[in-house]
């Protein structure tokens, strides 16, 4: 981290990366929310321990329809982690009907 100014921001992907690394970040840098929208419970309940762990706020929704619903209660979302292969709605019509959603209209997606 770049000295000085005592808080920098570093996005989601890189910080959970440095963090799998030995990285540790001060209690000052911004915890981001961050959604993660998988059909596999096993790749949810990994994802979401690992960016725990790195300091975010993590949800976690199984299909694409359960996803709209909590960003449509809930404020914005920093990052959006999407599986494309899933029931009910898969990733491509999420990704569709997001961008329907005013605050969600340029949420970074990792496909």
């Amino acid at each position: 981290m770049a000295g000085g100014s005592g808080t920098e921001v570093v996005n989601p992907v890189k910080r959970c990366f440095l963090f799998l690394y030995g990285v540790k970040f001060p209690k000052e840098a911004v915890i981001k929310r961050i959604l993660v929208v998988d059909d596999e419970e096993d790749v949810r309940k990994f994802t979401k321990n690992i960016l725990q762990r790195a300091g975010y706020w993590v949800q976690t929704a199984g299909n694409g329809e359960e996803a709209l619903e909590i960003l449509r209660k809930a404020a914005p979302v920093a990052l959006i982690i999407l599986d494309i292969q899933m029931p009910e709605m898969n990733g491509y019509t999420f990704i569709s009907e997001l961008r329907k959603i005013e605050d969600q209209q340029s949420t970074p997606i990792i496909v």
